[in-house]
């Protein structure tokens, strides 16, 4: 890429780069003519560099901003660095974003099912809530558990065993949302902290009754709607609020009753956010 910019002679006064600080850091080397964007999607201290904090005061020399996706992620990239104010300028959130959907005069009839959507491991809280749900379907029959992922080999015998646990793999994205805007119960029991937590804004942009973890960036979800948080993440305190939501229509109604409209996550505000920062850079 530094090679074909050099030969062409012909520099984008912008580069993005996303979720690669040493490519960021390798691109502003040898390009002076550009403005870098780094955008991090994911934990700044994963990445073998970013962990030193000698790096990441060397990306915010060279990067004209970084982005992060939750002010989570712009913490631990913060972490045990010392930052002027001028410098804390660079640094800005942009969150994922959602377009929101408009809620139909007439309220179709909705599954009576709990979903998970993700990954199948344990960082996500999945063992925990396969748990949960095994219990659920021993009391409430008629409840059905929709699962969504790519399957992983240590739970393969789980979900073939149960009745009334189906399990869907891993299924196209707007299949997923199709799914959820006419489902009853989403579940994001994430054990680990998360960089934002897309599923959980889409399950309460679909107006789903949402029981979520707080951890990492899903607490910022959070705070902006009315869902069941769970600060904790082990079999009972699922059960205990999957079973609050199944035995209570007006409390599955309480917790879905949400508007994205009135939060920072449209797609709007954010690509409004984002074409703002872009259009100073190329003043």
């Amino acid at each position: 890429f530094i090679k074909y910019l050099k030969k062409k002679n012909n520099y984008p006064k912008i580069i993005e780069v996303h979720n690669r600080p040493k490519s960021a850091y390798l691109i502003s080397k040898e390009i002076n003519f550009s403005k870098i964007f780094l955008f991090y999607h994911n934990d700044p201290l994963s990445f073998k560099e970013s962990s030193s904090p000698n790096f990441r005061k060397e990306l915010l020399n060279r990067c004209y901003k970084i982005c992060f996706v939750s002010n989570y992620l712009k913490k631990r990239f913060m972490q045990d660095i010392s930052l002027t104010n001028d410098i804390k300028k660079k640094l800005h959130v942009i969150y994922n974003g959602v377009e929101p959907i408009v809620k139909n005069s007439i309220k179709n009839k909705r599954i009576e099912n709990i979903v998970y959507v993700g990954e199948l491991t344990k960082n996500k809280g999945f063992d925990i809530f396969l748990d949960a749900a095994i219990d659920i379907k021993s009391r409430f029959s008629k409840w059905q558990i929709d699962i969504f992922g790519k399957n992983h080999y240590k739970y393969s015998k789980d979900l073939n065993r149960y009745k009334n646990i189906k399990f869907h793999g891993f299924v196209n994205h707007d299949r997923i949302l199709k799914f959820l805007k006419k489902s009853s119960i989403s579940v994001i029991p994430s054990v680990w902290d998360e960089p934002f937590g897309r599923t959980l804004i889409e399950s309460i942009n679909a107006n789903v009754a949402t029981i979520s973890s707080t951890n990492g960036g899903l607490k910022e979800i959070c705070k902006h709607f009315n869902i069941i948080k769970l600060n904790k993440i082990n079999k009972k305190c699922i059960y205990n609020a999957i079973k609050k939501l199944i035995m209570s229509q007006n409390e599955r109604i309480f917790y879905s009753n949400n508007n994205v409209s009135n939060s920072p996550f449209t797609l709007k505000k954010i690509t409004s956010n984002l074409d703002l920062l872009r259009s100073k850079a190329l003043n």
